[in-house]
């Protein structure tokens, strides 16, 4: 890689070669700039790719439905009890503001 001063970029860099095999960094690290966007454009593709596979793909569609209409109990629930207990303190913080 060569020598990249910004200190915010260096970060970065680092935390997503943590993700990344080391023969993959090693490739992108000797590209040129044209090679870094033709790149960049290829990964772009391939994610569109892969989201409108994602989106088409009815077993996944029908298990988020199950989840969801699994979850909701729960969901609900929580959402309540959360509720209940943000009132509370609200009422608590008036009521010893008066006492």
């Amino acid at each position: 890689m060569s020598e990249i001063t910004d200190l915010a970029v260096v970060a970065k860099l680092t935390k997503l070669r943590k993700k990344l095999s080391e023969s993959l960094i090693e490739e992108l690290d000797v590209m040129s700039v044209d090679d870094l966007r033709s790149r960049i454009v290829r990964t772009e593709m391939n994610c569109m790719e892969t989201e409108r596979a994602r989106d088409a793909d009815t077993d996944l569609e029908s298990a988020r439905d199950t989840l969801k209409e699994m979850g909701a109990p729960y969901k609900e629930a929580i959402k309540a009890q959360r509720t209940i207990g943000a009132y509370a303190a609200l009422l608590l913080e008036a009521k010893g503001r008066d006492e």
